[in-house]
């Protein structure tokens, strides 16, 4: 029983629900853009939804009017007189001083500025903007002494009372506080606000602010728009989000619609907003053109705009070498030639099949000759075909044989470019990883002078120090700063490196990290066998196990040794010359297609033909030409083994080399670390002294430059040992993570053997 009554009141509820009242609205847009004006009704439609869901109230935009800010007030009248209308969204902004008539409807007004002169039936909702909040992110770009207020014509009255306001709270004196109309001439706005060291912007007209906001970026003075978007076509350097605040607005307006038809008061409609969660927006671009930054830009209400983000792309080492083989275009260029050389394969292969020739013959003689009957007719027709074989040539086999070796050249000249973009790929990226570190040293630094900068000025007011001490860490800061910027622009270089080797769009800024590097790099040797490596005599057996492994891999002597097999075969072929012959064999067919017609045809008739043979030839003589032909190989060929001699030299010397700065490297790792621990403690202690009084700001930073040189080197020791590392790997041929699992403990037992074996 009970779940029957239950289920009553629900669909009775449904039935209450489907019949719920309407409410009729009518919306009057400014003069601006159809984009704008949609964005506005989406937004409505969507507050009102929001807002109204689950009550008996239904409302829904009826009717909808574009009317300029100066006629708004006879757009309001006729919708006051509509019967089908019940209430009425202003949607312009700053329509207050038009709405002044006697409603009996309901009038929202959700984006009122200037001071409200109680209407009956009015709402019109404006924000209380925090002026000191405006003035205080105006003055970390410069400082604000004199102060200009930017208005259009239909904030005059606004501008009015933002300069009282700004006088009364004695933020600035009369005279510092400046009105900038922008329907003065072009030249006055310009001059004004050169006179200027800040802007406060009251206009939306985008196109009437080009101009005098790049004045402003051009004579370095910082403006504030309280109607900043984030397209930002009029070039204002920052202010209060539009969107945000039109979606706020318009948020209130719709909640103060459904108050009232909920029957409270209309004192209780809320009018005023305050800009304490409002959101601050900066614009990069126009920072960058007039030189200006916030300096509070860790704020959780400033946002910085149309500033590419770094970071957004993660991508690990491994990931990075995937990316590198399957799209550097360099590396796809030289495969193409790989193509190349092997077609060249294929074109030697096929000098050894048969050769298959149609041909089609149409002869005509004069008429005189043709009636001769030993000649033919005067028109014949003749169609064939011809077949040869080579049964037997040096030169064509030696070729082949040529080819060959010349395309396993190619293949291992491919692989040596392939490992030298693979070692400019591994150093790029772990070069960022290092300037990614060095630069949160120098955060961590930065954030360091500031305390030191903050404790000597409380000395120095209360007359425990000098103002010396002050300006001394005030330069330390701005060094500081410019090391930060230093260090930024080598990581933005660093990613640029790595978009260009991995194809991609400059754009692109990526986060790393130095997870896996042990995957990529092999640091099983050092990782393990750090005693058995500090012995002096374990050196050499080192060293000469990479040289081995160097000579074994080495894709350059590779090549050099498929040239020289090459080089051999055709000097093999150039002695042979002279007593080895060409064999050909060939057979020709051909017949009449048609019986010859014209003069002279009754003397023949169609026939057919064909002969079939085989051809010797050898080259008795040439000039000379097999001779000196012969003696260039033989210079050829011995060039080529210099160099690959050459080669196994500059190979041991590198390897002898490079091992020699890896081994230097990681001893180093540990010595920094302990000197960074030293100089922290030292600086701690040096600190805790100036605090007191008992140094003076020479020793204090002298310890702080130490700390920071130890810390430095201390991150950089360790990405010097992985770079390092990565070279010798590159020199011997194959970096670790090219070997499978089953290679990689061969590899992992022999180094064990070496090391461990006296």
């Amino acid at each position: 029983m009970k779940r029957r009554i239950l289920i009553i009141f629900l669909i009775f509820g449904m039935f209450l629900m489907s019949f719920g009242k309407e409410i009729s609205i009518g919306v009057i847009y400014g003069d601006q853009s159809k984009e704008v004006n949609e964005n506005l009704r989406l937004t409505l439609e969507r507050e009102l939804k929001k807002n109204f869901e689950n009550t008996q109230y239904h409302p829904k935009i009826k009717k909808e009017v574009v009317s300029p800010l100066k006629d708004l007030g006879g757009a309001v009248e006729k919708l006051q007189a509509d019967k089908g209308i019940e209430v009425i969204f202003s949607m312009d902004i700053n329509p207050t001083k038009y709405l002044n008539g006697k409603y009996t409807k309901l009038v929202l007004a959700p984006f009122a500025y200037d001071s409200i002169v109680e209407v009956k039936n009015l709402n019109a909702i404006s924000t209380n903007y925090s002026l000191k909040e405006i003035i205080n992110i105006l003055g970390e770009t410069r400082d604000i002494k004199k102060i200009g207020i930017v208005y259009s014509g239909e904030f005059k009255i606004t501008a009015d009372q933002y300069r009282k306001k700004l006088v009364s709270e004695k933020m600035f004196s009369d005279k510092d506080v400046a009105m900038i109309s922008l329907e003065d001439s072009k030249e006055k706005i310009e001059a004004d606000i050169s006179k200027n060291d800040g802007l406060i912007v009251l206009s939306d007209k985008d196109l009437l602010l080009q101009g005098p906001m790049e004045k402003s970026s051009e004579k370095g003075v910082p403006s504030f728009s309280l109607f900043f978007n984030e397209k930002n076509d009029a070039g204002v350097l920052m202010g209060y989000s539009l969107e945000e605040e039109q979606d706020r607005r318009i948020r209130v307006a719709a909640l103060n619609l459904l108050k009232y038809y909920e029957g409270r008061n209309f004192s209780e409609l809320t009018k005023n907003l305050d800009s304490a969660n409002a959101n601050i927006l900066v614009d990069y671009r126009v920072a960058k053109a007039s030189d200006l930054y916030p300096g509070d830009l860790l704020s959780e209400k400033i946002k910085m705009i149309n500033e590419s983000e770094l970071g957004t792309v993660k991508l690990s080492l491994k990931d990075a070498i995937k990316q590198l083989l399957k799209n550097n275009t360099e590396l796809q260029s030289e495969k193409e030639d790989l193509v190349s050389s092997e077609y060249d394969v294929k074109i030697a292969k096929s000098a050894l099949k048969p050769t298959l020739t149609a041909t089609l013959d149409y002869d005509k003689q004069d008429n005189t000759r043709a009636k001769l009957y030993s000649t033919g007719a005067e028109n014949s027709l003749q169609g064939g075909a011809k077949i040869s074989q080579v049964l037997y040539d040096e030169s064509t086999f030696s070729n082949i044989t040529i080819q060959k070796r010349l395309y396993d050249a190619t293949k291992e000249n491919i692989r040596s470019g392939e490992i030298e973009k693979i070692q400019n790929l591994l150093e790029s990226y772990i070069t960022v990883l290092k300037d990614n570190s060095r630069l949160e040293i120098e955060k961590n630094n930065l954030n360091l002078v500031k305390r030191y900068l903050s404790v000597a000025r409380t000395k120095y007011s209360i007359g425990s120090g000098g103002p010396e001490d002050v300006y001394r860490f005030e330069s330390e800061l701005a060094d500081s700063m410019t090391n930060l910027e230093d260090i930024r622009s080598s990581v933005l270089a660093g990613n640029s490196d790595l978009n260009r080797l991995l194809n991609l769009s400059m754009d692109t800024y990526f986060s790393l990290g130095e997870e896996g590097i042990e995957d990529i790099i092999d640091l099983y040797l050092f990782y393990n066998f750090e005693n058995e490596l500090n012995k002096p005599w374990k050196f050499d057996k080192v060293k000469n196990y990479f040289i081995e492994q160097a000579l074994e891999n080495s894709s350059e002597l590779k090549s050099i040794d498929a040239r020289i097999a090459a080089k051999e075969r055709e000097l093999k072929t150039a002695k042979r010359k002279r007593y080895l012959p060409t064999i050909t064999a060939s057979g020709n067919y051909d017949r009449d297609l048609v019986d010859p017609w014209g003069t002279g045809s009754s003397n023949t008739e169609a026939d057919e033909y064909w002969n079939a043979g085989v051809g010797f030839s050898i080259p008795l003589y040439k000039g000379g030409e097999l001779s000196y032909t012969k003696k260039q190989v033989e210079s050829q060929l011995e060039k080529l083994k210099f160099d690959r001699e050459s080669k196994i030299s500059q190979i041991s010397n590198n390897i002898s080399s490079q091992y020699a700065k890896v081994f230097a490297n990681y001893r180093r790792i540990k010595s920094a670390e302990k000197s960074a621990e030293a100089s922290r403690k030292s600086l701690d202690l040096q600190t805790e002294l100036y605090i007191k009084g008992k140094i003076n700001i020479t020793d204090m930073i002298d310890a702080r430059n130490s700390f920071i040189q130890a810390d430095q080197k201390n991150i950089s020791v360790k990405f010097d040992f992985f770079i390092s590392q990565s070279k010798l790997e590159k020199l011997c041929g194959k970096y670790y993570f090219e070997y499978n699992d089953i290679e990689k403990g061969i590899v992992r037992e022999s180094i064990k053997n070496l090391i461990t074996s006296k």
